[in-house]
Formats: C-alpha cells, structure tokens, sequence
C-alpha cells in the first residue's frame, strides 16, 4: 500500500512513521514539506531538532511564512531531549516527550511532531531505542497524532534499522508510505 503522507494524516492520526534519509537534502525537503502541510492543515508542529539544522530550517521557513505561521512551529533541542540526563533513558526521553505535548493535549489542540534521531555512534544500546520507540508509540496511539522519527540511513546498523522497522507502522520514501509490517 503506498500512500501520501497528508492524505494518511487525513485519514488516521496516530501514525507512527520511520524516515531513513540518505542525504541532507532531501532530509531538509522532506522535513519543510512536513512544517509546510502542518501548518496549512492548522495544526501546531513539533520539531526536534538539532541547533545546527534547525538555524538552516529557519532560514527557510522565514522566507516562506508569516509570523504567525512561524509561531506554530516549535522546536525542541534533539541533543537536550534525547540525553537530558547525560545520556540515551528511555524514561526520561518519555517523561520529556509528554511534557512538550502535553499542552497541546490539554487543550485539544491539533498536532503533529518530528523527531530527528541521531547517534554519537553506532554502538549505542539498541534495546534502548526499542523502548524509547516503543513508549513513544504508546503516547501517539492514546493521543492519536502523526510522529515522524527521523534516522540517517548510513549511519543506522543493519540491526537498528530491523529494530525500527518492527516499532513503526510506516515507512516514509520519497514522497510516499508504505505499511512497515
């Protein structure tokens, strides 16, 4: 089955969806599509982000939206939420991750949310993502939203990419999703 992304949003809200990108630039494209349709559907975004990209991504979105197109778009630091406490915790990764959400669920507020994962190296404890993947679709199935985790294909072990195909429904190429499982 292979879908557009906003038509699936408009189907189905809890999607949890897995983005192997091979390079930046189609990484930078795929994100601002992902802004772009968010803010046009009125939805508030979630991004996290690195401070590097998310500067490049602001360039972009300043020449593209108004002000208060900007103000629905909210970025979070990636290397803050995912090792606040000096390194990868499933626990306070979910703690931090219903924390930023959970205004916009208070207030029944539409959303939808982009994590780009990234990984000081590939050695990292995989069952740690696991479970940090695992947490996470438990909150987007209760609060029913879309989340896009967002992984560097060459810099994902055989293995983890496995991992990640077992804990998404769906999987993000080019322009268009397939079922995962």
């Amino acid at each position: 089955m292979k879908i557009s992304l906003e038509q699936l949003i408009s189907e189905k809200r809890d999607l949890h969806i897995l983005y192997l990108y091979m390079d930046d630039e189609e990484y930078k494209r795929q994100i601002l599509t992902f802004i772009e349709e968010g803010i046009a559907a009125g939805e508030q975004v979630i991004v996290i982000e690195n401070d590097k990209f998310t500067v490049e991504l602001l360039k972009v979105l300043n020449s593209h939206l108004s002000s208060i197109e900007l103000g629905a778009v909210h970025f979070v630091n990636s290397l803050y939420f995912y090792s606040s406490t000096g390194s990868y915790n499933p626990s306070a990764i979910f703690k931090y991750y219903q924390e930023t959400i959970q205004p916009y669920v208070d207030k029944d507020i539409l959303f939808r949310s982009w994590a780009h994962v990234e990984w000081p190296s590939a050695n990292e404890p995989h069952h740690l993502v696991r479970d940090c993947e695992m947490a996470g679709d438990s909150l987007i199935k209760e609060h029913a939203f879309p989340q896009v985790c967002a992984y560097a294909k060459n810099r994902t072990p055989a293995n983890l990419t496995k991992l990640l195909l077992e804990t998404h429904s769906y999987i993000l190429r080019e322009d268009e999703l397939s079922l995962c499982h």
